[in-house]
């Protein structure tokens, strides 16, 4: 959020220098009216994309004593939203709470990554082998897991 706005505080600061080019020196390398229009459009996409931002991204804040006596209340928010519920005491964050679901899928998907960078790394180190050679060990190996079974 932060390199949004401050590309887009770059974006104004660039398209006002410019605008302020142009009009002061009289160079008509740039067409002023784009430079105008780029300007009001840089402002508008900066106001809009830090209040969207803000509304989408707004994090829930509860206090402790609500997770103490509002507790089907946070189940049902942290069910419904999807989202953590950060728990505050005194003023402070202490806790986030997610639901149970978003937290299973966080672990998957950390899991995954683990495997996927061990696996950047055995490809870096070299440490690699033939397609054919590894279809054949799957091979054996399923062989050996369904001939157990039977």
């Amino acid at each position: 959020m932060r390199m949004k706005k401050f590309i887009g505080i770059i974006l104004l600061f660039f398209s006002v220098f410019i605008l302020v080019s142009c009009n002061t020196y009289n160079k008509k390398r740039f067409d002023t009216n784009f430079v105008s229009n780029f300007l009001l459009y840089s402002i508008i996409k900066l106001w809009y994309d830090m209040h969207i931002w803000d509304v989408v991204n707004m994090n829930i804040i509860r206090p402790s004593a609500d997770l103490r006596n509002k507790y089907a209340e946070i189940s049902k928010q942290s069910k419904d939203e999807q989202k953590p519920i950060y728990i505050t005491v005194n003023g402070r964050n202490d806790t986030v709470l997610i639901n149970q679901t978003v937290y299973e899928q966080q672990m998957a998907e950390l899991e995954l990554l683990k495997m996927l960078a061990e696996a950047e790394s055995d490809v870096n180190r070299g440490d690699v082998i033939e397609i054919e050679e590894a279809f054949k060990t799957v091979k054996s190996q399923l062989n050996k897991s369904w001939s157990c079974i039977k």
